[in-house]
């Protein structure tokens, strides 16, 4: 049984402009379902029945979003719930090594921990719960658990995970592979071998800290000896004090992968029994059919995302975006160009 979660509320989502803005980020959108993203999360996080706490790590421009969602959780619910603010986003290993910090202040060093993304699709929740339990079995004996996607197309989008051929359950990580070129992918999906990158883990706290002081000492050196001065606490939000924002100026900003995961010697992965998304593009969004309320008028295959009912004539294959007063129109597969926009208008 996994006793707490940490929840990476981070990022810009810039891949998905105009609907994810820095004011209102990806996790905080509506997408396959009703719920946010985050929402979701939260409720599989609630799922697991966890006997410790709940994380949430965010941006302090984005705590009062975050709230907002946590407000419509039930008390019981939300008395396990802690938001930790960043003053700025350093990417996933400081994120990481600040959440499990406060867990020592907490007492909980020696307990297991998931991290999540809160911009993940996941489903179905009965086989998330199944092996996150696995995972967490294999962390209370020294690894650091990550879950393994099998791959339906050689994406290019995605790191890999290998592992020997054959498994069935949790095994040792041979090696973590870089984002690969189209060709590279199609031998790893046909390999066996190889697994998408999810950007899960599960890992005992003191035993992460440790692995990270061994493999990334810039950034364990940074936030080494917690304080409760870190922290402005109000209810369910723990601001950053002068003292964690001066800290967090001197952190460099690196992901968990090249931190640790490419350098520890007690990586294991799960393969997932779970339908997962990083919903990561527009593109991914109209292959799943997630389309809001559009007409074709001798056209096809087009895919709209929009405030406003949109309709296409005459044309195919394009994804058209309407929101917080931008429209975004490409061609279905170069989805990727929306980061792009957004720099531009942000630069304007």
């Amino acid at each position: 049984m996994i006793d707490n979660v940490i929840i990476m509320a981070g990022g810009a989502g810039k891949r998905l402009w105009p609907a994810s803005v820095a004011s209102c980020p990806k996790q905080f959108m509506r997408i396959g379902g009703e719920k946010t993203l985050f929402r979701q999360a939260l409720d599989r996080a609630e799922a697991l029945n966890l006997s410790g706490h709940i994380y949430v790590v965010t941006h302090e421009n984005h705590v009062p979003a975050a709230l907002n969602e946590v407000k419509q959780l039930s008390l019981d619910l939300q008395q396990q719930i802690t938001i930790l603010a960043e003053p700025v986003g350093k990417n996933t290993a400081p994120a990481l090594a600040l959440a499990s910090e406060r867990m020592i202040l907490d007492g909980r060093e020696k307990e297991t921990v998931l991290v999540m993304a809160a911009d993940h699709l996941i489903s179905p929740v009965e086989s998330f719960v199944i092996d996150v339990e696995q995972a967490a079995t294999t962390a209370k004996n020294q690894g650091i658990v990550t879950f393994g996607i099998v791959p339906n197309s050689p994406a290019t989008g995605y790191g890999y995970i290998e592992v020997e051929d054959g498994v069935s359950g949790p095994c040792p990580v041979k090696a973590f592979r870089e984002k690969p070129n189209g060709q590279i992918a199609q031998e790893y999906v046909e390999s066996g071998q190889h697994f998408w990158n999810s950007g899960m883990f599960c890992f005992q706290v003191e035993h992460f800290l440790a692995e990270l002081d061994l493999h990334a000492p810039q950034v364990a050196r940074v936030f080494a000896q917690p304080q409760q001065n870190w922290f402005l606490e109000e209810p369910g939000v723990c601001f950053p004090s002068s003292l964690l924002r001066e800290l967090y100026h001197q952190c460099p900003a690196i992901s968990i992968d090249y931190a640790v995961m490419e350098h520890t010697q007690s990586a294991w992965m799960v393969p997932a029994t779970f339908q997962w998304s990083d919903v990561g593009s527009w593109d991914a969004i109209a292959d799943m059919g997630c389309s809001t309320t559009n007409h074709e008028i001798q056209a096809q295959n087009n895919f709209s995302y929009s405030e406003l009912p949109v309709t296409f004539c005459g044309v195919d294959d394009l994804i058209a975006v309407v929101a917080n007063s931008q429209v975004f129109i490409c061609k279905r597969g170069e989805s990727q160009l929306a980061k792009d926009a957004a720099e531009a208008h942000q630069g304007s």
